[in-house]
């Protein structure tokens, strides 16, 4: 009965991962498209480029780490393929988190409305320094992934001078070390997309005050554009809030890869940016409406050669 929850819900898992795949893979493929073939994109569109490039590569990392966990649940969990993988899953989580918090922050300083000198400093300046922005995130993520290559290395050091098991360091060390350098390298641009999430949602219940004290009826168009705005806004800072939580905790979690519970989390945990990149989606007329001529061309593709 186990055995085969733990199937059904592997399956789940990668059937999740496939959607997400899809989404960001349809993202990148779009912007990436225009980028190369127009050699110039406008600055949120190269964030987006890069945050659906990196979740692409993520979620086809965590495919196939998941794959081989699964069949080789007992030998797979300290092998140097795992330990590479998930390395690599980390350094691309960590890019499109700083990506993601690099979006908000560029709709904050490009929408909100405050007048600090440092505010509008960055409105003029922002749209030129997004190229810094993309490199500064490769380095940000690369760089913080070194101490734990470190720790992996001192604990094979003295698992050799002392001669301990393999399995019982590696679960000392995920439960610890692996928690604690997760929570760093991850808190920095979670702050940042929290507290550019909040100064907006504050920029927009102004705004939206101030046309509700001037009498504009709540059907009006703006008011209209500022709700659906700040739904959005929150529903993306409900699913990055759900991603951190749950990255915290699958880290310091040691579950076997024959356990169902633990697909389960991986897909909570991955739920997170993957509804995130439909939304970015839903919200930005130029990827929908390219999405909605891609789905009107799907039965005309399908219809057989001779046929009306």
């Amino acid at each position: 009965m186990e055995a085969s929850l733990n199937i059904f819900c592997f399956s789940l898992y990668l059937l999740v991962l496939l959607v997400g795949i899809l989404g960001d893979g349809f993202i990148a493929g779009l912007l990436c498209s225009k980028w190369i073939r127009g050699r110039k994109l406008p600055p949120c569109d190269m964030i987006l480029a890069g945050l659906g490039a990196s979740r692409f590569l993520l979620l086809w990392v965590a495919m196939l780490n998941g794959i081989r966990a699964f069949i080789f649940s007992e030998l797979y969990q300290y092998h140097i393929i795992f330990l590479f993988f998930g390395f690599l899953g980390v350094v691309l989580g960590l890019v499109s988190f700083w990506l993601a918090a690099g979006l908000s922050v560029f709709y904050c300083v490009k929408i909100s409305t405050f007048t600090h000198p440092l505010f509008l400093w960055l409105k003029q300046r922002i749209s030129g320094l997004v190229h810094w922005f993309l490199i500064g995130s490769m380095l940000a993520s690369c760089v913080p992934i070194i101490p734990v290559i470190i720790g992996y290395h001192i604990i094979s050091v003295q698992k050799i001078a002392s001669g301990n098991s393999t399995k019982v360091e590696g679960t000392t060390f995920q439960s610890h070390y692996i928690l604690i350098m997760t929570f760093i390298i991850f808190c920095v641009p979670f702050f940042l997309l929290l507290s550019s999430s909040i100064f907006l949602t504050v920029s927009l219940l102004r705004h939206l005050r101030a046309m509700q004290h001037h009498h504009l009826n709540l059907q009006d168009c703006g008011t209209k554009t500022h709700t659906r705005a700040l739904a959005t806004l929150a529903s993306f800072l409900f699913f990055y809030v759900l991603y951190f939580v749950f990255l915290i905790f699958t880290s310091a979690l040691n579950s076997p890869f024959d356990s169902p519970w633990l697909w389960l989390l991986q897909i909570v945990t991955y739920s997170g940016p993957i509804c995130h990149a439909f939304l970015l989606m839903w919200s930005n007329p130029k990827i929908w409406g390219a999405l909605e001529k891609g789905l009107q061309r799907v039965p005309a593709c399908l219809t057989p050669c001779g046929t009306a």
